[in-house]
């Protein structure tokens, strides 16, 4: 073995063990499980059959078989859900009632990687939608899990920024999200404070954005440059490097000391992360919309001459006349008032710039003639909605609120939408 090496069959938390303060010039964590380890059955890191073991240093600790053993299943489910299928927490209840209870059956233990995969698929009804094996995200969590893997990344992290020189670079190549979100997390509680909301926030509160501010260490930690991801000649080279991602971080001298004023007050996450109970008003949601068409071709967007490119908002005011000047209303430009059918078609015609409605639409809008209507647009905020619908078209009575939509295809389309 080359000389400049020394090897530590250490975990990554114990750097701060193994070095000392400001000793390294730079250090390489890559977060992955080894392919000999994953390919080896007898590990009980895949799905092939062979001993339910997972753990890195198989001479430490107890196998995952074991560990199964003394596990409730609200434990169990939460690890599923933390570090595996983290985006659906009833599949990880059912995938853990499902594991203990084979266990039960099975005179209180399962050992073999085969049969816990099989336990999962069935649940999963041999189906993952991202294309893996079913099992493979709950044999994560229960790896990660076993291993400590998360905590040992927190307490290498800090470790390593302990022993790394000034200016000193890391460089971590991680491969599942929640090892991303740890990086990420550990650089934004390492940050300094931005110099705009230094003038404009409290302490207490900066001290909440940027929590370096309570720490008395020397050093803040900066992002050189954004997450790496793998090349598609390396993916082809090596396909278990598609989910890698390197992030390259580096020590730095704290620019900004800022001298404490009386107690800070830090308010827990859930205090400052607050869901609103007062929702705005929307116009747009399925229980307000109706849609009046007047041929029967699908609608495709045609911006008209009237209006301007952010003017998508129209008022329809029916039966009676508009004043042109009053505030908020169209340009006389874009606005006609409209009180019977043959004024109504024209209208469409011209916002359209389409030919005459056929017959039969012409029919059904003339028996809506006494309602027909003059669009407006900036209507006031405080008038309230109003929306009806008769044979198929919507009836609009004074002060409704409607977004008018002019189309075609090869021929022409005129239509309604509520919002």
């Amino acid at each position: 073995m080359d000389d400049r090496f020394q090897i530590l069959h250490r975990p990554f938390g114990d750097m701060l063990q193994c070095f000392r303060p400001e000793q390294l010039d730079g250090v390489l964590i890559d977060l992955g499980v080894s392919s000999p380890q994953l390919d080896d059955r007898r590990r009980g890191f895949n799905m092939n059959d062979g001993p339910l073991d997972m753990r890195m240093n198989q001479n430490q600790g107890i196998p995952a078989s074991e560990w199964l053993k003394g596990v409730s299943a609200e434990e169990l489910a939460w690890i599923i859900h933390q570090y595996g299928e983290d985006d659906d927490s009833i599949l990880s209840e059912r995938i853990a009632e499902a594991i203990l209870a084979r266990q039960r059956e099975n005179g209180g233990i399962i050992d073999s990687t085969r049969r816990l995969a099989d336990i999962i698929k069935r649940v999963k009804r041999d189906y993952d939608e991202n294309g893996m094996h079913p099992a493979r995200l709950t044999f994560q969590a229960i790896r990660v899990h076993l291993n400590q893997e998360m905590q040992h990344l927190d307490s290498a992290l800090h470790g390593i920024f302990e022993t790394l020189v000034f200016c000193g670079r890391c460089c971590v190549i991680s491969f599942k999200r929640k090892e991303s979100n740890a990086l990420r997390r550990f650089v934004r509680e390492h940050e300094e404070p931005d110099e705009y909301l230094l003038q404009q926030v409290s302490q207490s509160r900066l001290s909440e954005l940027f929590p370096l501010i309570t720490s008395d260490k020397k050093y803040a930690v900066a992002q050189l440059l954004p997450p790496i991801r793998p090349s598609w000649a390396e993916v082809e080279h090596n396909r278990r490097s598609r989910s890698s991602t390197a992030h390259v971080l580096s020590k730095v001298s704290r620019q900004m000391q800022i001298p404490r004023h009386g107690d800070i007050t830090i308010r827990p996450l859930s205090q400052r992360l607050l869901e609103p109970q007062c929702m705005p008003s929307f116009a747009g949601g399925a229980s307000q919309t109706a849609v009046a068409s007047v041929l029967s071709e699908p609608p495709v967007t045609l911006t008209t001459p009237c209006r301007t490119e952010n003017q998508h908002a129209s008022r329809i005011a029916s039966g009676q006349a508009v004043d042109e000047h009053a505030p908020g209303q169209m340009s006389a430009a874009c606005s006609k008032e409209v009180h019977h059918f043959e004024d109504f078609r024209n209208n469409v015609q011209i916002m359209s710039s389409s030919r005459a409605v056929d017959e039969q639409a012409s029919g059904r809008i003339s028996a809506l003639r006494s309602e027909a209507a003059c669009a407006m647009e900036d209507f006031p905020p405080d008038v309230p909605l109003g929306i009806r619908s008769r044979d198929g078209y919507l009836v609009l009575k004074r002060c409704d609120f409607v977004h008018v939509v002019y189309s075609r295809k090869a021929t022409n389309w005129v239509g309604i939408m509520a919002t």
